[in-house]
């Protein structure tokens, strides 16, 4: 527990008359999108919509920590670590971050922060790490806003900004924030809109029981980033085509995960997974993640659900690891194929499944604190 100790005053109608000190931590999960959120404009607007399943075991962890800046100090992130050690890249990032903020966060502009990251799975290997991070550090700076005025929001409104915030950081962090399925972005119908995700919960039981089983193929710092693959749709001669689709699938999964259609749902993700590398192969700047591991186990998924008769399938984000997706009630044959077939072909296979959302780690902050 920190002690609080005096600091600046500031403007009393929309910060505390004293910041204190203290420190909050959450842990946020990543998540995969079967649609496929893949192009962007304005600031961090999507052109399409996407929906995603969130996950349990992918997991960043992130405590903050704040001060009210000294008299020889700058304000904002004053050291940063990722996993024990010093990461520069990550830092300037992290700093580009919350200097976009200021206008929307005017604490900001008065305390030093120090931050602390660990990942449960490997960075930018095609497991969403951006998502986790930026959704894990939104909530941390939402929640140490609330602490500095002495107020909170309601939940709902609590986790709306968060996800704005995350959004600014990393798209898809955005989806991050809601469970056990997000949808972000205008699809026509429903509430949904493009500044923030919100949770998806109109869901068959069945659905309840999905498993994702990612294939490590190469635990190593993709080529194309994200950033940069959503700058390639610009230019790409599918785009239009690509959009109109991705909206019109998001609806389709919609009414998939309602009724129940798992066999459906299973050949949707799989095809919206090779939409997503089609569009880098045929882009300006022609982009190839896969391995030839990645395509082989992406065949083996196909023929055991051949083999089987169950409902297995993949998808693929941008980076050559391969998500398999499986039902809870297909786990024995599903287990015994990733041993014997999948895991020669991997350097590791996470186990995960569908998570709860993001949680408060109990006991780092001043407040109560948010489940």
């Amino acid at each position: 527990m920190f002690r609080p100790r005096q600091g600046v005053v500031v403007n009393p109608s929309t910060e505390p008359k004293v910041l204190e000190e203290g420190r909050v931590s959450w842990s946020s999960p990543s998540n995969i999108a079967i649609v496929k959120y893949w192009g962007k404009r304005g600031e961090q607007l999507p052109q399409n919509a996407s929906l995603s399943l969130t996950l349990s075991a992918s997991q960043t962890q992130m405590r903050v920590s704040y001060a009210p800046k000294g008299p020889k100090e700058s304000p904002g992130l004053r050291s940063f670590l990722f996993q024990g050690l010093e990461k520069e890249r990550f830092k300037a990032r992290i700093q580009n971050y919350l200097h976009g903020l200021k206008d929307r966060l005017g604490f900001l502009d008065r305390v030093c922060l120090d931050i602390e990251s660990e990942n449960t799975f490997p960075h930018s290997c095609g497991v969403a790490s951006s998502a986790s991070a930026f959704s894990a550090l939104a909530l941390c700076l939402c929640e140490i806003q609330e602490e500095l005025m002495g107020a909170s929001l309601p939940r709902e409104d609590f986790f709306r900004k968060a996800s704005c915030l995350a959004r600014l950081g990393s798209g898809s962090a955005c989806r991050s924030l809601y469970a056990p399925l997000a949808l972000w972005g205008n699809v026509g119908q429903g509430p949904f809109v493009d500044d923030h995700a919100l949770p998806f919960r109109e869901i068959h039981p069945d659905f309840l029981g999905l498993r994702d089983d990612i294939c490590i193929v190469d635990g190593g710092v993709k080529p194309v980033s994200s950033s940069l693959g959503h700058e390639l749709m610009e230019g790409n001669p599918w785009a239009k085509i690509r959009y109109a689709t991705a909206n019109r699938r998001v609806r389709q999964l919609m009414d998939i995960l309602k009724s129940g259609e798992v066999w459906d749902f299973m050949e949707l993700a799989c095809a919206e997974g090779m939409a997503l590398h089609g569009l880098m192969w045929v882009s300006p700047r022609p982009s190839l993640l896969l391995k030839p591991a990645s395509l082989a186990i992406m065949e083996k998924v196909i023929e055991c659900r051949r083999r089987h008769k169950i409902p297995l399938g993949f998808t693929v984000d941008a980076g050559p690891n391969v998500h398999v997706l499986s039902l809870d009630r297909d786990r024995k044959t599903v287990a015994a194929f990733l041993k014997e077939e999948l895991a020669p072909l991997c350097e590791r296979i996470i186990e995960d499944r569908l998570g709860e959302g993001p949680r408060r780690t109990a006991g780092e902050g001043q407040g109560g604190g948010r489940g």
